[in-house]
């Protein structure tokens, strides 16, 4: 019997780690387990404890019992059986959903051995939906198996057996898995949201992109100046009052959210950081004094926000090739780390300016008795007043536990708070950088919110005293380089790229356009089973032909992320594709939705580019009055 299953593992390419069957020669047996096989399961004995890791009676019907409401659910793409056992829960799946894709992990070499020596697993091993991990260290191979694959939705089963054997590690296993796939749903979920809106707003953006200071002016300015960081969680509260006082000991940056509750207490930072691109983060801004305040942004920001701002900008690299396009002429504008929430890029932000200590309030990263945001923030207003009779405060407070996936947590405190999977990756963000930085003291003055490991928990009071009073010179920050008739040349210049664009797109609409009539004869083709390599060899030299054509595909394919990323992920997204037909209908269907996906954008692109020559015409036409 052993045999024949290391020979089944020496074949199976999805078995993790590579050298599992060197692993398996050399575990050493635990002292404290014993195993008794039966006819279709086996006994463990660990600390004078006996039971079975499957149902002594009928194992089958307790198998069938387990996954029985997957086959209807037509989400799940992945099922994680974390403890194989005698395989009987693995075997019914794959029997049940064949194509289904099966995670099997086996936490102990011990037991995975004793298993291949008693009962025959070659049909499951040999299975290639199946993907085995073996051993107590493999969440960082799961995790980049997951990585690779599609995941709409996972479910994960454990046998009660494997609960009393490997409580600690299979907890933390199942809880590190779906950490991970809510993390990529958030990915896929931004992008979802704000691929057109980053390109929309980047030229929205046309008049002030290319005539912006980067923030690398900023880099290294401030070495070893204390730096406070101001968050706009519901802890800041506590502490806000002394804000006031920290400008003369500190150098003050804001997070946009935070801006109206300082200027509620009369305190403007010295800084401000901006990056997400929606439109509701310009009524952060409205009403407020930002003649003495530096806006450091991301480029995609709401064009609002530009127009309004009296202070000095300061852009950073965008990762978009429209804005990166515009933005060239004024060279390299300093990258800022982004770890998908603001509080993260002002951490970033102090790093590179050489700040230390850095001292991090209203941090929260939970919600503390269900608050969102520090009282007097746009958030915290618009969630009461939209509370009524019939949305009621408790009402929208149950909402929001429903929506955000929330869990419990201890805060630094031992209180018991909220936290959300975006809170959880934050945390993990932030506790990666500072590990980075070593160098840098980094306190954690919120005086709540959950632990981060590395940060130093510490009142702002007790800090404030052991800081002296230090002047800071911002006002060379205040002051732009850039004349007049430099930037009349930068418009020029602006305009040639904006029609080279518009070339580019016309010119790629032809192919696209070529490209789909070419997938329509591919598909003709294979339902009558003729030879299609010719038609195959057109298409590539279409896409090829495409792909030269200029820096204009690149912002065709920004405007399409999600079609992209979905296609990447591995999902069906043509409905109309008739079932049955096999993997090359499929890809001639997902080809059909790209071309298409591919004119809409052009449509989308074509749009920006008029809007984009209008804007630069706009400004041109207010620097030579």
């Amino acid at each position: 019997m052993r045999e024949r299953n290391i020979l089944a593992i020496g074949a199976h390419r999805h078995l993790f780690p590579a050298d599992t069957l060197t692993r398996l020669a050399a575990s050493v047996p635990h002292s404290d387990l014993t195993f008794t096989a039966h006819e279709k399961t086996f006994q463990v004995t660990a600390a004078g404890s006996s039971f079975f890791m499957h149902s002594r009676y009928d194992p089958l019907k307790e198998a069938r019992e387990l996954i029985k409401d997957i086959p209807a659910d037509r989400e799940t793409d992945i099922v994680a059986v974390l403890g194989v056992g005698a395989g009987h829960v693995v075997r019914e799946l794959t029997a049940a959903c064949p194509d289904i894709a099966v995670i099997a992990v086996e936490p102990s070499y011990e037991t995975f051995d004793f298993v291949l020596s008693h009962f025959d697993m070659t049909d499951i091993i040999g299975n290639e939906h199946i993907t085995w991990f073996i051993g107590d260290d493999q969440l960082k191979d799961i995790e980049q198996y997951l990585s690779l694959i599609s995941t709409k939705k996972i479910r994960i089963i454990t046998m009660r057996g494997y609960h009393r054997l490997f409580p600690a590690y299979l907890g933390s296993l199942a809880h590190g898995i779906l950490d991970f796939v809510d993390k990529k749903s958030i990915n896929l979920n931004t992008i979802m949201r704000f691929d057109r809106l980053w390109a929309y707003n980047s030229i929205a953006n046309t008049s002030v992109l290319p005539f912006a200071s980067g923030v690398n002016r900023l880099f290294d300015a401030f070495k070893g100046v204390p730096a406070v960081i101001v968050s706009a969680g519901p802890s800041l509260e506590k502490n806000i009052r002394m804000l006031a006082a920290m400008k003369k000991k500190a150098v003050i940056i804001a997070v946009d959210t935070a801006l109206k509750p300082l200027s509620l207490h009369g305190i403007i930072p010295h800084i401000t950081a901006a990056v997400d691109p929606q439109g509701k983060n310009a009524k952060y801004f409205r009403g407020i004094k930002t003649d003495d305040t530096i806006l450091v942004a991301e480029p995609s920001i709401h064009n609002e926000i530009f127009r309004s701002y009296k202070g000095p900008v300061y852009l950073m690299d965008s990762v978009f090739p429209l804005a990166q396009r515009l933005m060239s002429h004024r060279g390299a504008h300093g990258e800022i780390t982004m770890g998908g929430s603001v509080s993260t890029t002002a951490f970033d932000l102090a790093c590179r300016m050489g700040a230390n200590p850095i001292i991090m309030l209203g941090l929260d990263l939970s919600y503390p008795k269900l608050a969102t945001h520090v009282k007097g923030s746009f958030h915290e207003d618009d969630f009461l007043t939209q509370i009524g009779k019939l949305d009621t405060y408790d009402g929208r407070v149950y909402k929001l536990l429903l929506a955000g996936r929330l869990t419990p947590a201890l805060d630094i405190h031992g209180e018991t708070v909220f936290v959300d999977a975006r809170f959880i990756m934050y945390r993990d963000w932030f506790e990666r950088h500072i590990a980075a930085h070593p160098g840098i003291t980094v306190y954690n003055a919120t005086e709540g919110g959950i632990p981060i490991r590395g940060m130093v928990n510490r009142p702002l009071a007790q800090i404030a005293a052991e800081l002296p009073d230090t002047v800071h010179d911002f006002a060379p920050f205040f002051a732009d380089t850039l004349g007049t008739d430099e930037m009349i040349g930068i418009c020029d210049r602006i305009r040639e790229d904006f029609h080279a664009i518009a070339g580019d797109l016309a010119r790629i609409r032809k192919l696209v356009d070529n490209g789909l009539l070419l997938t329509r004869n591919l598909e003709r083709e294979l339902q009558h089973k003729r030879d299609v390599s010719a038609i195959i060899a057109a298409l590539d030299k279409n896409d090829e032909a495409i792909i030269d054509c200029g820096n204009a595909k690149d912002f065709i394919g920004i405007t399409m992320q999600r079609t992209i990323h979905m296609l990447k992920e591995g999902y069906q997204l043509d409905d109309s594709t008739p079932d049955g037909k096999g993997n090359s209908m499929n890809a001639v269907a997902n080809s059909r939705t790209f071309y298409r996906e591919m004119l809409r954008s052009i449509d989308f692109n074509e749009q920006l580019v008029l809007m984009g020559i209008e804007r630069i015409n706009e400004k041109a036409r207010r620097l030579s009055v």
